[in-house]
C-alpha cells in the first residue's frame, strides 16, 4: 500500500479531489494547517515547512517523506474509464474507492516493472485513446497524477517557481530508467487546473513559463520542444512543451 498525497496550497476550502479518491492525505504548509483542518477535519494533514515554497520543491519533501508514493492535485473531479461509452452496467466515471484501487494496483504492477515513473492518461478523451496501447512505456507522465518509485535515481528541482516539474522527472526518468509505466485506460478528470485561485496559479505567468522552458531546454536539449496544436489540442500558450522520448 502506498499513500495517495494531495498537494495543495491556499485552497482549504475547496479540495475536490478528496471526492474523487478515497484514503488520502493532504500536505500543505504548516501557516496554513489550522485553516485546511477546518474544511477537511475527514483528512490526515501533512505539514511541510513553510520555507518549502513551490510545487516542484513540494513533490521533493514528499518523495523524501514517503518513498514510493501517488501524487495528485487537489482539483481533480474524478477518475474515468476512458475506453467505455458510458452506461449502466459500464460507468465511466470510478467511485472514490474504486480510484483508490486503482491506484494501488496500478503500483504493484508498475513496481514489478522496475520502472521508477508511473501514472494514468492525461486526457479523457476517447478519441486519444488507442484499444491497441492500453499500457505504454515511454509516455511523459501528467503532475496532476504522478506516481513515483524510490531508488530510481529521480529528484525534482529545488526551482520555487518551477512551472513544468512534471516535464523534468520525466525526462531525467527516460535518461536513467529508459521507460514509465502508464495505464492508458484511466484518466483523471480536473477542475480548473491554473485558472482557480490558489496553487501552482499564483505564479505560473508567462516569463514563469519561459523560464522553466528554457531551464528544461538546456537540461534535456532537443527532447524539449514547442507544444503545437493538433486535433486534440486547438490551442497552446506560448512556451508550452512538449516532451520528445527518443524511445
Amino acid at each position: 500500500m502506498i499513500p495517495v498525497v494531495i498537494l495543495s496550497h491556499k485552497r482549504a476550502n475547496n479540495i475536490l479531489t478528496k471526492g474523487a479518491i478515497a484514503n488520502c492525505s493532504l500536505c500543505v504548509p504548516e501557516a496554513q494547517v489550522n485553516e485546511y483542518k477546518l474544511h477537511n477535519p475527514d483528512l490526515e494533514i501533512v505539514a511541510h515547512p513553510d520555507d518549502v515554497v513551490g510545487l516542484s520543491p513540494k513533490r521533493q519533501w514528499v518523495f523524501e517523506k514517503f518513498g514510493d508514493c501517488f501524487q495528485v492535485d487537489d482539483d481533480i473531479l474524478d477518475m474515468r474509464r476512458v475506453y467505455v461509452r458510458n452506461t449502466e452496467k459500464y460507468p465511466f466515471r470510478l467511485t472514490p474507492d474504486e480510484a483508490y484501487w486503482l491506484i494501488q494496483d496500478t503500483y504493484e504492477t508498475a513496481k514489478q516493472t522496475k520502472c521508477g515513473l508511473w501514472g494514468f492518461n492525461r486526457t479523457v478523451n476517447p478519441k486519444a485513446y488507442s484499444g491497441g496501447d492500453p499500457i505504454v512505456m515511454n509516455k511523459y507522465i501528467c503532475g496532476g497524477g504522478l506516481g513515483l518509485i524510490a531508488g530510481r535515481n529521480l529528484s525534482f528541482p529545488d526551482f520555487p517557481y518551477f512551472v513544468g516539474e512534471d516535464y523534468y522527472i520525466s525526462a531525467l526518468n527516460a535518461h536513467f530508467n529508459r521507460y514509465s509505466y502508464l495505464e492508458n485506460r484511466f484518466s483523471f478528470s480536473f477542475m480548473m487546473t491554473e485558472k482557480g485561485k490558489g496553487g501552482c496559479a499564483d505564479y505560473r505567468t508567462q516569463e514563469r513559463r519561459k523560464e522553466t522552458y528554457f531551464y528544461l531546454k538546456k537540461k534535456f536539449g532537443d527532447a524539449i520542444i514547442p507544444k503545437q496544436v493538433s486535433t486534440i489540442k486547438k490551442s497552446v500558450n506560448m512556451w508550452e512543451k512538449t516532451l520528445k522520448i527518443p524511445y
